[in-house]
């Protein structure tokens, strides 16, 4: 019997179209000086567990607005929570991950199965 799809599985599907190819094409081996990060209405920014380690926190961020805007709706919509893309440079969200308690990483979320980790502390 076959496991049932679940949002993660949503995410790597969409994730894995024409954004991951662009990406590779571009070379993009660390982090674009432009990005997005998903900011909620009461202005928190959306960090998520680090896949190596589940206790530690990184800033969710995208290269793309279109990136952003799918995971947010994704993983948001059936929540009650409103969380748009903000568009921001590379320096300004490592001082905004600086900022926050407890978030010592930048992550790259435009392919989930293959984050890309950037440490800020």
């Amino acid at each position: 019997m076959s496991r049932k799809r679940d949002k993660a599985d949503d995410v790597r599907d969409i994730f894995a179209g024409k954004e991951k190819k662009k990406h590779a094409i571009l070379g993009l081996e660390d982090f674009p000086n432009r990005l997005w990060i998903l900011q909620t209405k009461t202005e928190e920014h959306l960090t998520m567990s680090l896949e190596s380690d589940l206790k530690t926190l990184g800033l969710v961020c995208f290269s793309s607005n279109r990136l952003a805007t799918i995971f947010a709706h994704v993983v948001f919509d059936e929540k009650d929570i409103e969380a748009v893309p903000v568009s921001c440079t590379f320096d300004l969200a490592r001082e905004l991950a600086q900022s926050m308690p407890n978030c010592p990483a930048l992550q790259l979320l435009d392919d989930p199965d293959n984050r890309v980790i950037h440490w800020v502390k």
